[in-house]
């Protein structure tokens, strides 16, 4: 079973209007900590692999707008789907420049203030410094998600 099989062609757009919806209400402290309580942080993980692009750039923006600046929600995270980073990490091999954008966004909230999650990110594991060189080679993509990659870089040493 797979969640391209329950959701046909038609619904793919009411998918995105969901997670754009949700992309605000996450914005608040408070409902980004309740995400997982109320049991949308499984389903969300799982639009990480769903084939529409859009849709899993979606799911991560709301990911890192959730866990920015919100240490309770990082950790929830951590424990719901401990190789998050590595999952993130992985899409920054991807080709298209929204999706890595908004994984270098969700990186950045989930790395800023938290060691564990930097240690993983720096780990030959996870191996973050090929993954930035990779998005930082790549002539395909534009200087947005280079500066994106430097600005994490810099937030790490700073």
């Amino acid at each position: 079973f797979s969640l391209d099989d329950a959701l046909p062609i038609s619904t793919k757009d009411d998918l995105e209007r969901a997670l754009v919806e949700l992309l605000y209400l996450v914005e608040l402290i408070d409902n980004a900590n309740d995400l997982h309580t109320l049991g949308g942080l499984k389903p969300l993980l799982t639009l990480i692999d769903h084939s529409s692009d859009t849709i899993r750039a979606k799911a991560v923006w709301c990911l890192g707008v959730s866990a920015s600046n919100n240490l309770e929600f990082q950790e929830t995270l951590r424990t719901v789907s401990p190789i998050i980073i590595g999952r993130l990490t992985q899409l920054l091999l991807e080709s298209n420049e929204e999706l890595v954008g908004k994984a270098l966004y969700t990186l950045s909230s989930l790395l800023r203030g938290h060691e564990r999650n930097a240690v993983d990110f720096f780990s030959e594991e996870y191996g973050g410094i090929v993954a930035v060189a990779h998005v930082l080679e790549d002539e395909k993509l534009t200087a947005r998600p280079h500066k994106k990659c430097l600005q994490l870089l810099s937030d790490m040493l700073g």
